[in-house]
């Protein structure tokens, strides 16, 4: 847009001209610049629907611009091969994959992931520290921790070759009678829990990729979160279909997963 005239100009060929009103209000605008769609504001003669593709090199006065104020569920663009999964990305995200865990009963979660980070929270379930579940990585580690209503355990499994590897790994944490279960790719660890004297466990929510934010959890040791792909959920052996999945929340892709 020059100082009187606005053009539309596409694959470098000027389309379309138009000269702007004298009453064009040039030294007041001072306005938002929105991507893909339109807030529900009351603006005539602009489409509801939002724009499905990829944007990319995306400029103002010939500057480019990187960053953003706000993302609306805007996920990156996946330009290689996809393979079955899900996609978490750096903005964060998480999908709720249970409405009624409980964590004091048998129960056994597996899954596979490829990370692209070192640290994130990967499976969480409950919202108190008598009460939870907790599986996250940490350097590369991962660690089981949790609360039947008895007391606390925490267990770990260290691999000795690299988990950001761009390989899928197998991950597993389960419960049977008193004793949880880590499983790592080949590698196993084990702990037994107390037992609680009374069924304090409640039916809840189970997290997958991050601790939702109105989920106070200080006792954790990480809140980072999970930045990678996975695949393969089960719970108590029984398949999940991630891609089917509508309780989603934040930056997370069902699409699928670039392949390496």
């Amino acid at each position: 847009m020059s100082e009187k005239k606005i053009r539309l100009v596409i694959d470098g060929l000027k389309t379309r001209e138009e000269n702007l009103p004298s009453s064009y209000p040039y030294s007041q605008i001072n306005a938002s610049i929105y991507l893909g769609a339109v807030p529900s504001l009351n603006i005539q003669n602009i489409p509801k629907k939002s724009f499905v593709g990829c944007l990319r090199n995306f400029q103002v006065g010939r500057k480019h611009m990187y960053t953003y104020q706000k993302n609306n569920g805007v996920l990156p663009c996946l330009d290689n091969i996809l393979e079955n999964g899900v996609s978490f990305f750096n903005e964060g995200g998480y999908i709720v994959i249970e409405n009624t865990f409980l964590i004091n009963l048998e129960y056994r979660i597996a899954f596979s992931i490829r990370p692209r980070s070192f640290t994130g929270i990967l499976i969480h379930a409950g919202s108190n520290q008598q009460n939870y579940l907790t599986l996250y990585m940490k350097g590369g580690m991962l660690t089981a921790s949790g609360n039947n209503g008895a007391g606390e355990f925490s267990l770990s499994v260290t691999l000795q070759q690299s988990l950001c590897d761009g390989q899928w790994h197998s991950v597993a944490v389960s419960q049977k009678q008193n004793i949880i279960y880590l499983d790592v790719d080949t590698n196993r660890n084990y702990t037994a829990a107390l037992s609680p004297k009374l069924s304090t466990s409640h039916a809840q929510p189970l997290y997958f990729g991050r601790v939702p934010v109105n989920l106070e959890t200080p006792w954790l040791p990480i809140q980072d979160v999970f930045l990678g792909c996975l695949k393969n959920m089960k719970i108590n052996d029984k398949s999940i279909l991630l891609n089917k999945m509508s309780n989603i929340h934040g930056v997370v892709s069902l699409e699928g997963c670039p392949a390496y």
